[in-house]
């Protein structure tokens, strides 16, 4: 790399490089995604630095990790244990991206983060990691200084109440709370209402998440830009949440899978702005849902309405607004007939 202080280490480089790389004192960002380095390969970020033989002088403490602006670790074999000894270093992190590393099973290092780094703004710690966010690490994100400034947060999913843990209780009142999910999610909820300045909120696993956290995240992050629930939203039904996420006026993606209780929409105003809509498992939804969502976007460029109720008509319909749009999914929409949809499509033209 040219500077020392921006290195991107690609996965074509051997250990010993990226060891060399790692002992620069003054690293501000460093990207190893995708690279197979584990906690070993990583220690000279936080170890000290034995620079003399000497018994009666002590190694030299690290500065590597006091100058973090931006880590990208994502899909590395990176381990609680290895992230933790680098966030302990930490101070001046802006950007955190350990997406896709599979070696991460609880949100011990996700509170370290948010607690070490007050000008902290993109945590990006979902897709594939083991860290589903728990009340500790809620309250974690209420008290802590980068609440003020976080723009980007990306998690995996809520963690669920173990039924290990409730003994005592009836097999009857274990059930219900198994089915209820775990109790993180109000608590997740009052986090995100101290993040004014909250632009892009996405979760992968949804399966435990509950209408407080949306009605939250639509009250209080008005700069919201994208807005995507990846899979599962079963336990979604608060119609009027979601359609004040809609209407918020910065909108451009909106992505809702696995909904299966809203079959409508009313926002208002009407989206003006969304490049992106993804309703993809939404089984109960029809042509006049879809439409609802898409309102007046003429910006539409992709849509994923796959394993929906919406038919030739309604796309007809939205392809008559949405003359942008140049990706469309639409797997396994059983009412869709493509061939009569063509020649409509023709007739448009």
């Amino acid at each position: 790399s040219p500077s020392r202080e921006h290195v991107m280490v690609t996965t074509t480089a051997t250990t010993t490089t990226t060891t060399a790389i790692l002992r620069q004192p003054n690293l501000k960002k460093l990207s190893l995604a995708n690279c197979p380095v584990a906690d070993n390969d990583l220690r000279p970020l936080h170890e000290n630095i034995t620079n003399t033989t000497s018994e009666h002088r002590r190694p030299t403490r690290s500065l590597v990790c006091s100058s973090l602006m931006t880590l990208n670790l994502s899909c590395t074999l990176v381990t609680d244990a290895g992230l933790s000894r680098i966030l302990q270093k930490t101070g001046a992190l802006r950007q955190l991206n350990v997406s896709g590393c599979s070696g991460l099973m609880s949100t011990s290092c996700l509170i370290l983060a948010v607690a070490s780094n007050p000008w902290l703004r993109s945590l990006r710690a979902g897709r594939g990691t083991g860290a589903y966010v728990d009340d500790a690490f809620g309250r974690a994100l209420s008290k802590a200084e980068c609440r003020h400034v976080m723009t980007c947060l990306h998690l995996q999913g809520i963690q669920r109440n173990s039924l290990v843990t409730m003994k005592g209780r009836s097999a009857a009142a274990r059930l219900a709370a198994s089915s209820k999910g775990g109790a993180t999610s109000p608590v997740l909820a009052s986090a995100l209402s101290h993040l004014p300045y909250l632009s892009d909120f996405t979760m992968h696993e949804c399966e435990n998440l509950t209408d407080d956290v949306v009605m939250s995240i639509a009250s209080s992050c008005s700069s919201l830009v994208i807005f995507s629930l990846k899979k599962g939203c079963h336990r979604l039904r608060n119609e009027k949440a979601l359609s004040t996420v809609l209407s918020l006026p910065s909108l451009s993606t909106f992505e809702i899978g696995d909904l299966t209780r809203v079959t409508r929409f009313t926002p208002a105003p009407a989206p003006q702005s969304l490049t992106r809509v993804s309703v993809r498992g939404c089984l109960m939804l029809t042509n006049d849902g879809l439409l609802d969502i898409v309102g007046c976007s003429s910006t539409l460029e992709a849509l994923d309405c796959s394993m929906t109720l919406v038919d030739d008509h309604g796309l007809l319909a939205l392809l008559k607004r949405c003359r942008r749009l140049h990706t469309l999914h639409a797997r396994k929409a059983q009412e869709i007939q493509f061939q009569r949809l063509n020649q409509n499509l023709k007739n448009i033209i």
